[in-house]
């Protein structure tokens, strides 16, 4: 299902992929810009796990459907890297590693000081503050595996990789533009889908802590829904409501226990996390929030759909939050 409403040349696609779908947008050069063009296709499962490709021939054919449906062929494309195969954190670099000597002091530290749950790491690093004996860096590790094996599937498919970013970057670039940060909060980022909860710490518009979690039921529990009143399509859970939501009794804990360690543990009690903002394409994602705040005492903002950033009065889906969000890093 895809919609369109301006028509032009030479547009970037924003392009997601989850283990279940894969979504695109398109933004009008504007001020502040507009969502032009979006679109989605659910995948059967078993194509991508865990954000890992398993039949890439099978996601190379809808991936080239998609291409053609939506009219991509040929265009520049952004992407995310699948969350399971990202690390940031703040790090200690010495004063005597010089700024262009990091890269290399990073791959010398791998398995000693550094332990990624990937093997071939490509990185990025932000230096945050330095001092006479250290440097303090915000490190952003991926997997130059899974990076290549999405570029190479969008080349195959008669597109041109033009940069890959990370999913809670790119939906807090969007939070910034639509709503006024306080530089000084301390948020928590969550972003739920019906297989996952990643969660991200800003400081300072910073991410400097990230976790990926795993919700406990598979891919097959969900199925394409095709009956909505607005005609889109839709996940919907196929098993007991009642004891899926008993099920994410264990989730709730997890992230309580990721706020005290980011308080006790990275920040020696000092600071914690002020507020928490969610968003995703889960389909309980509000009553998960109404569940969730039962076990925090903390405020919880959803990030809304009333975002003003599609033509006709259309809310924007929070479902393409992410896309746009990444769209808007080339616009900023």
């Amino acid at each position: 299902m895809a919609f369109s409403f301006f028509s032009g040349k030479n547009r970037i696609v924003n392009l997601i992929f989850k283990d279940y779908v894969i979504r695109y947008v398109e933004l009008k050069q504007m001020d502040p810009p507009i969502v032009q063009a979006y679109g989605e296709r659910y995948l059967p499962p078993g194509i991508i796990k865990e954000g890992k490709i398993l039949d890439f021939e099978t996601l190379q054919m809808i991936v080239g459907q998609c291409v053609e449906e939506w009219g991509l062929a040929k265009k520049q494309v952004r992407f995310l890297v699948p969350d399971p195969f990202v690390v940031i954190r703040k790090m200690m670099i010495p004063e005597e590693v010089k700024a262009d000597e990091i890269e290399g002091y990073l791959y010398l530290e791998l398995g000693t000081s550094i332990h990624l749950p990937f093997e071939d790491p490509i990185f990025d690093t932000v230096n945050l503050k330095e001092n006479r004996e250290s440097t303090e860096i915000l490190l952003f590790a991926a997997s130059e595996e899974q990076v290549s094996q999405y570029s190479d599937l969008l080349e195959s498919t008669k597109l041109e990789p033009l940069a890959a970013d990370i999913s809670s970057l790119a939906i807090y670039r969007l939070w910034n533009l639509t709503r006024d940060l306080d530089s000084n909060e301390q948020l928590m980022l969550l972003e739920l889908d019906v297989l996952s909860v990643t969660a991200t710490i800003f400081v300072e518009d910073k991410p400097v802590f990230m976790r990926h979690i795993l919700l406990p039921d598979e891919v097959s529990e969900w199925e394409v829904d095709h009956s909505s009143r607005n005609g889109l399509e839709t996940l919907a859970y196929q098993g007991d409501r009642h004891a899926y939501f008993q099920t994410l009794e264990d989730t709730y804990v997890e992230i309580d226990r990721l706020l005290t360690f980011y308080k006790y543990n990275l920040n020696s009690g000092r600071d914690s996390v002020s507020t928490i903002l969610v968003t995703g394409d889960h389909p309980y994602l509000e009553e998960i929030c109404e569940k969730l705040s039962d076990h925090l005492d903390l405020p919880i903002t959803i990030l809304n759909e009333s975002v003003e950033m599609v033509m006709d009065d259309a809310p924007l889906l929070r479902r393409y939050h992410s896309a746009v969000g990444l769209a808007i890093k080339g616009v900023q």
